[in-house]
């Protein structure tokens, strides 16, 4: 007997219900698309700039937006927000400040975009307001990954504000100036996640650069400052990072380059216009990845040893510009160490 086809209004109000479900679905994902599209537009107003990735972000929607000519958006693979100060003195320097409003709109942007998780979040000189409005922020949480600089010598946050990012991945941190100093280091949390540290003249001591020995990821370390290797290094455990240290108009002893023994993965030892002697510099440990020395304005030193540079098998390259060596010390070092390149400018014979 054959089958026939008969009408039900219960399959026709179930297959109703279901294409509404899939509208709905569909309105709702394309509504997703506009708003990050929205979003992306309003944080660059917001003296934000959104670096987007090649690919687009795909669902199980984006064949049925292909065939009403609706493209999917591109992926947000980082966002960065400045704070700076605007300038008086430079007119054509100045940037402009994030005011209450849109601290709070670039908050909600953030919120707003796909995929939240896998986007960068780098935060140029921020302040109290921003991070606040940040920490209440959904986007930010422990998988999103924060750098952080403060690169114009203010610091506009304290400690207890910085502690928001304490449950995030901060990876980069650089900052210069006196005012970062050792709690806003430790504000930051465990480093856990962080593996490139940038620190200029910043007033950081022992206490704060102890936080660095914790993080296992670091890769790169480098430390510009005035204090010397006693109050920097002291009690701290070992780094192991490829290491950047550079000195300046400070006053190092011999207790105060045994210290240097922490930095295990020391490249490039800068210490100019010190009071640095031959003496004190004999008790140089031995750093087997030093590939620079640069001593430069260090008018007491009138000798490197052999020794010394023999503790060195990495040196490559020598400053000892402007210091009390002679032109035939100089000779002296590349005829035994060929492979070392000395700049010896401003030496007398």
């Amino acid at each position: 007997m054959a089958l026939r086809w008969r009408f039900s209004l219960k399959w026709v109000l179930i297959g109703f219900a279901a294409a509404s479900v899939w509208l709905a679905m569909f309105a709702h994902d394309l509504r997703r698309d506009r708003l990050h599209e929205r979003a992306i537009a309003e944080l660059r107003d917001d003296t934000s700039r959104v670096a987007l990735a090649d690919e687009t972000i795909e669902s199980n929607f984006s064949w049925a937006k292909s065939l009403i000519g609706f493209d999917s958006p591109q992926r947000v693979l980082g966002v960065t927000i400045s704070a700076k100060r605007p300038r008086p003195y430079l007119s054509w320097g100045a940037t402009s400040t994030l005011t209450p409003d849109r601290v709070a709109r670039i908050s909600r942007n953030l919120a707003r975009l796909r995929d939240p998780d896998s986007l960068t979040l780098h935060l140029e000189n921020p302040d109290g307001e921003l991070l606040d409005a940040l920490g209440r922020c959904p986007a930010l949480d422990r998988d999103s990954e924060v750098r952080l600089s403060f690169d114009d010598g203010k610091i506009e946050c304290t400690p207890e504000a910085l502690s928001v990012l304490k449950g995030t991945s901060v990876t980069i941190l650089h900052a210069s100036g006196r005012e970062f100093t050792d709690d806003h280091m430790l504000a930051l949390g465990e480093p856990t996640a962080l593996w490139a540290v940038r620190l200029c003249d910043a007033s950081l001591t022992s206490r704060g650069l102890s936080v660095l020995a914790r993080a296992p990821r670091l890769n790169s370390l480098h430390v510009d400052t005035s204090r010397s290797p006693s109050e920097l290094l002291a009690g701290v455990p070992t780094i192991a990072a490829s290491t950047i240290l550079k000195f300046q108009d400070c006053d190092l002893t011999k207790a105060d380059f045994h210290l240097l023994q922490v930095l295990s993965g020391i490249e490039r030892l800068s210490i100019e216009r010190s009071t640095v002697d031959s003496a004190a510099l004999e008790t140089l440990p031995e750093l087997p990845t030093l590939e620079a020395l640069h001593l430069s304005g260090n008018e007491w030193l009138s000798r490197v040893s052999d020794d010394l540079l023999s503790r060195l098998p990495s040196l490559i390259d020598l400053d000892v510009s402007w210091t009390g060596l002679s032109l035939a010390d100089c000779e002296h070092i590349r005829q035994h160490f060929p492979k070392v390149k000395v700049k010896c400018e401003g030496i007398l014979e």
